[in-house]
C-alpha cells in the first residue's frame, strides 16, 4: 500500500518525537510516553507493514516506560503484530 504524503509526514514527525522522548528519558529518567509509539504502530498496521509495527513496538519495550495503562496494551499489541508477521511468513513459504 502506498502511504499518503500527510501520513508520511506524520510518521516522520512521530519518529522525531520518539527520538526526543528517548533522549529526554536518558536525562530525566521519567520514562517515555507511549502515544507516539502507539500511533506509529497504528499507521504501520493500516499500511499492512507488520514488520515496521513490530519494530516500533519492540523499540518501545526496550525503553523505560512512563506510568499508565498503555504499556500493557502496547505489549499485547506487540504479541498480535508478531502473529501477523508469522502468518505472512507462512503464506510466503507455501
Amino acid at each position: 500500500m502506498k502511504l499518503e504524503p500527510d501520513t508520511l509526514s506524520e510518521i516522520r514527525n512521530l519518529l522525531e518525537l520518539v527520538e526526543k522522548e528517548e533522549a529526554e528519558d536518558k536525562i530525566y529518567k521519567w520514562g517515555v510516553a507511549p502515544a507516539p509509539y502507539e500511533r506509529l504502530a497504528i499507521l504501520y498496521r493500516k499500511d499492512k507493514n507488520y514488520f515496521a509495527e513490530v519494530a516500533i513496538l519492540e523499540r518501545y519495550v526496550k525503553q523505560h516506560h512512563a506510568p499508565g495503562v498503555k504499556p500493557p496494551r502496547l505489549l499485547e499489541r506487540l504479541d498480535k503484530a508478531k502473529k501477523l508477521v508469522a502468518s505472512k511468513a507462512v503464506r510466503y513459504q507455501k
